[in-house]
């Protein structure tokens, strides 16, 4: 396990598997935990900080980046409430900048002239012709009591690709699908449907309410980045 002092309010740590297993855990487990994920952040913390700079502060924050070898752990304290309001808005830029980027390739036909986007759905026409008619997908989130029901369902979706989220809310996990961009025949779409349901239940709670109320575990590619995570856990 290694520590690097970013600024005088950041530290980063780096926790290998093996740190895990010594101390009889791994990620897997503190990501399904959300009181044993705590009680970790803060024995380390309390390892590392011999200057006791954080450890008696009340406002740190923490922020983990689960990759193969282990984990990440950036811890950040917050002197004031500037500092805090700060740290909360590079939160948000972050999300947003992802959000804008997942976006490009959509918001880039606006920029075309009239002539040419008549063009482009003149060609689709003709394609879809000797197509079968393309479904109309749409943003589904779908609610998992348990962490392994998770990984279950996410290991049967690795081929998906549309943007995914994970969520964690109120004990629950969250898997939010947008398949509003993909090639899908009503028959595909319907299969993707059965499959999300032989899992979990479609959630009453929308991506925008999780974003705001509820922990945000991976976004993005979520089921990407959890596979290859687990893969071999």
């Amino acid at each position: 396990m290694e520590m690097e002092r970013i600024n005088d309010n950041t530290i980063r740590v780096m926790v290998e598997n093996d740190d895990l297993k010594d101390r009889g855990t791994s990620v897997r487990d503190l990501l399904s935990d959300r009181n044993k994920i705590e009680n970790f952040f803060y024995n380390i913390l309390s390892e590392l900080d011999t200057d006791q700079d954080f450890v008696d502060n009340d406002k740190v924050s923490f922020q983990v980046l689960p990759n193969q070898n282990g984990l990440e752990l950036f811890i950040s304290r917050l002197d004031d409430e500037e500092a805090f309001g700060s740290f909360l808005q590079s939160i948000a830029k972050e999300q947003e900048e992802m959000a804008n980027a997942q976006e490009n390739d959509i918001s880039a036909i606006d920029d075309l002239s009239f002539e040419k986007k008549q063009a482009l759905q003149e060609t689709d026409q003709t394609k879809s012709s000797t197509k079968p008619a393309m479904a109309a997908g749409r943003i589904d989130v779908i609610v998992l009591d348990q962490f392994e029901s998770l990984l279950s369902l996410t290991a049967v979706l690795e081929h998906f690709d549309g943007q995914s989220v994970i969520y964690r809310y109120q004990g629950k996990y969250f898997l939010s699908v947008d398949s509003r961009y993909l090639d899908w025949t009503s028959a595909e779409l319907n299969a993707f449907f059965a499959t999300l349901v032989e899992y979990g239940r479609f959630a009453k709670q929308s991506s925008s309410f999780l974003a705001e109320h509820g922990e945000v575990l991976f976004s993005g590619n979520a089921i990407q980045q959890v596979n290859e995570i687990f893969a071999k856990a």
